[in-house]
């Protein structure tokens, strides 16, 4: 799982929730696990030593920070660093040090739709790196970016932690055509691709001995019966997930225990459940080298520059807008 802070759903709407559980096939959407107890569960799997994404880019930004600072298309023009879904930013603080030896770096805007997370990562920053401008946005970027990008300063955006991974291919592509269109010529982004990989590597890193990632997509429910009246009972519900190592597709379920009925009191409505039933709750995509050129390519930018970890499980890819 990564964190998706981009929603195509109200994270406030209980409408949105209702539909996807009322579909033949249910779903909720991925965006709907990060509460705050979501976020908590989050972190504990990032520690995980079967979740080797995150020590993967750690080390990609902390060995490679200073071959991707140089890489950059700016030269001497000044330029800010635009950052969506920044999270703690504890992996961002690593090529953030690298890009400070360059004077031409004017400033970091991380956006995030926790205002907490922001909050931390601006405090942590002040500490660590004291003489970076630092300016949180709190919300959803599918809606801020255009609006954010200066007219007069270059621009690299990040997308990191293999975010690009948690849409369906559609709206992949829509995305990374809207990047496009609100970057301007001549500025970069760089995004966070998980790489396929061995199938059991993968398989353990989304389904955990620990319980852990049981208890991330289980915590949907607690959530639901706390914002929206609904009576799920956590122990009638299992996790399932899956990966399919030629389309690359991580698919992750709650598995209905029982026939039953789940109450949404404060909209009026129920849902029934048959035994074995299936909610999907978020499917996270797998990457090869051809995908990545390609979805790069066909979103308006050129000049493509990879960097992987030692073991080639993960990369982050460098672009410049055409």
């Amino acid at each position: 799982m990564h964190r998706n802070p981009i929603s195509e759903e109200s994270l406030t709407d209980e409408n949105a929730v209702l539909e996807g559980l009322m579909r033949k096939e249910k779903y909720i959407s991925s965006y709907f696990l990060y509460d705050r107890e979501g976020s908590r569960l989050f972190q504990r799997i990032m520690k995980m030593p079967e979740y080797y994404l995150y020590e993967a880019e750690f080390e990609i930004l902390s060995e490679k920070g200073d071959e991707i600072r140089q890489a950059l298309p700016f030269y001497k023009k000044p330029y800010k660093v635009i950052e969506l879904g920044a999270g703690d930013g504890s992996k961002t603080v690593e090529l953030l040090r690298h890009l400070m030896k360059n004077e031409s770096f004017k400033g970091y805007l991380p956006i995030d739709i926790s205002s907490e997370a922001t909050q931390e990562l601006s405090i942590r920053l002040a500490k660590e790196i004291p003489h970076l401008e630092v300016n949180p946005i709190h919300g959803n970027y599918d809606e801020e970016l255009a609006r954010l990008i200066p007219p007069d300063e270059s621009v690299l955006l990040l997308f990191l932690g293999s975010n690009i991974g948690n849409f369906t291919s559609g709206r992949m592509r829509k995305l990374m055509k809207g990047f496009g269109k609100d970057l301007k010529s001549g500025d970069a982004i760089l995004i966070g691709f998980d790489l396929k990989k061995h199938p059991r590597l993968i398989q353990k890193a989304y389904d955990d001995v620990q319980g852990i990632t049981r208890a991330f997509n289980l915590n949907l429910l607690a959530r639901f019966n706390r914002e929206f009246g609904a009576d799920f009972q956590s122990d009638q519900f299992d996790f399932y997930s899956t990966y399919d190592p030629v389309s690359g597709e991580v698919r992750s379920y709650l598995v209905s225990l029982i026939n039953q009925e789940v109450h949404f009191l404060s909209a009026g409505r129920k849902v029934t459940f048959e035994k074995n039933e299936l909610i999907h709750t978020e499917t996270p995509k797998k990457f090869d080298v051809e995908e990545i050129e390609k979805l790069f390519l066909d979103s308006g930018f050129f000049d493509l520059q990879i960097w992987k970890d030692h073991n080639d499980y993960y990369a982050d890819v460098l672009a410049v807008r055409r």
